[in-house]
């Protein structure tokens, strides 16, 4: 839970935390936004960066240029994981 209220979190540690704590403590995605006052939208929208190949993660990661949005686009237009 403290990861997420860091300041400088990056949306792929954002999404990694979300995925954690969901996984430990058995949250559903509506129950975790309640949990940390975010929307059930952002949440599973922030999921959708855990999706993306795990060399794109770490680069998003080492060099954060790209906006959040961006990349949650980028994800939810590859749905079928198809990379």
């Amino acid at each position: 839970m403290e990861n997420l209220l860091r300041l400088d979190l990056n949306p792929v540690e954002a999404a990694e935390a979300l995925k954690r704590l969901m996984d430990e403590c058995a949250y559903q995605q509506d129950q975790l936004a309640r949990i940390i006052g975010k929307s059930p939208a952002t949440i599973s929208l922030s999921l959708l960066l855990k999706k993306f190949p795990r060399s794109i993660r770490d680069a998003c990661q080492q060099i954060p240029i790209v906006p959040k949005n961006v990349l949650i686009e980028i994800a939810g237009r590859n749905r079928n994981g198809t990379w």
